[in-house]
């Protein structure tokens, strides 16, 4: 047995024995793997994608794969699917959108139960192309470890070997392969990597293929390291509610490595991770955006959540209504007749509850979303003032401004929802009927 065949049972002993899918494109290395996997006797099959990108030299890759398919008696799966359309549709590169697409194709064939791992055909150099393109990105330790051996129920058996031993074995074992004529355009970037620069990085650093291997090795137990102090931050330095993940500042800084945990907490995100960094000393309010996803500075921690958008929302409120429910609140409304007003509103006053005198109100009633310019007379204060700085006073949360509501009557606020009742329309000794409303929890 070979060197690369012994390799693939030393590496991966789960395979002996296990139904293997070999995910193949008709080239040298998914060629060479399709070998290794017949000497090994692996029961094993075939699975390829035809893109249909080169017309007739696509379907000529399907049919090659096929005729040695049926040579070896397994069986063999072809899938034609539009990738073009899928990277236009998705905003992403061709390359991209066929990755995606591939892979989804192989989580359904595990799925389906046919076959316990799917084999790809990565080797050691399309490690340091990865690893090269990942780190002009700005990637952290995991984007820096490059392609994982194993991954779910993906296996990589090759990649621990350079092109040119691969290519060695296919030349030793007189195979025949296919050659993607895309390969040799110079309009993708990994394409100008593998022709312009690896050679002559092995050239200069004639040792890197030797090390490399074990340089990733490391970064990946670093990146374990990593992960198990960011685990520990999570429990500790976050919380999640409806709302999303709110990440606690102070405990953030405190780590004297806020931008690290920050990075690795969020960076599944699409932020722009400098734009992240700045909202650490930003003033509460400031927002940024990625995608769906929005990140917010508050008084005192950040908050992941869903961008969501705000609208004006309101609700009439008639004098026959119980109840009324607006934006996820909800608020009963009963009519008490009382002997002692003042004595009744001071045994039962909360934050969440109101009390207005029932003869003075002009009906219909609204309860609406806040807006920007809204004033009101707040109970125990001279003068009006903004409800946005009621809001800042009370230090109510960003989240929790946008859902803030208030309630009216002919345009004048008489209560900023749960916080602040107004100075209209109070209870004195003379009131006779008491409208009271709670908000209910």
């Amino acid at each position: 047995m070979n060197d690369l065949a012994t390799n693939i049972i030393r590496e991966f002993p789960e395979l002996s024995g296990a139904r293997v899918a070999v995910a193949a494109s008709g080239g040298l290395d998914s060629s060479v793997l399709i070998q290794l996997c017949s000497e090994l006797g692996l029961s094993a099959s075939i699975l390829h994608v035809n893109f249909k990108l080169r017309g007739a030299e696509s379907d000529a890759d399907a049919q090659f794969l096929a005729d040695w398919a049926n040579r070896l008696g397994w069986p063999i799966q072809v899938r034609e699917m539009d990738a073009a359309n899928y990277a236009t549709r998705h905003k992403c590169s061709i390359q991209m959108a066929a990755r995606q697409l591939r892979y989804d194709w192989f989580s359904e064939w595990i799925a389906s139960g046919k076959v316990d791992y799917v084999l790809t055909a990565h080797h050691l150099d399309d490690q340091l192309e990865t690893l090269l393109i990942n780190l002009g990105r700005g990637a952290g330790l995991k984007g820096l470890s490059g392609i994982p051996a194993r991954n779910g129920h993906i296996r990589r058996p090759l990649l621990s070997w350079r092109k040119k031993d691969i290519l060695a074995y296919a030349e030793k074992q007189n195979l025949h392969w296919r050659e993607d004529s895309s390969n040799a355009s110079q309009a993708y970037l990994r394409n100008k990597l593998r022709h312009q620069v690896l050679p002559q990085l092995h050239e200069i650093l004639p040792e890197l293929g030797l090390h490399l291997a074990d340089s990733l090795a490391y970064l990946k137990q670093a990146d374990l390291l990593v992960q198990r102090e960011v685990d520990r931050f999570r429990e500790s330095g976050t919380s999640k509610d409806q709302d999303g993940m709110h990440i606690a500042l102070q405990k953030l800084k405190a780590t004297r490595a806020a931008e690290a945990y920050l990075y690795e907490l969020i960076k599944s995100y699409g932020f722009h991770i400098p734009d992240a960094v700045q909202l650490l000393d930003a003033q509460p309010g400031k927002r940024i955006f990625a995608g769906d996803w929005e990140l917010i500075r508050g008084r005192d921690r950040l908050s992941l959540r869903h961008k969501v958008e705000v609208r004006a929302l309101g609700q009439l409120i008639d004098k026959t209504a119980q109840e009324v429910s607006l934006a996820g609140k909800r608020i009963s409304i009963n009519e008490v007749k009382t002997q002692d007003p003042l004595q009744y509103v001071k045994s039962r006053q909360r934050d969440d509850r109101i009390f207005l005198d029932a003869d003075l109100i002009q009906w219909p009633l609204e309860l609406r979303t806040w807006q920007i310019g809204d004033r009101m007379q707040p109970f125990g204060m001279k003068g009006t003032k903004l409800v946005s700085d009621l809001l800042t006073d009370l230090k109510v949360s960003l989240i929790d401004k946008e859902k803030a509501l208030v309630l009216t009557c002919e345009n004048k606020i008489l209560w900023l929802v749960g916080l602040r009742a107004s100075k209209n329309f109070v209870i004195t000794s003379k009131t006779k009927h008491i409208l009271e409303l709670n908000l209910e929890k």
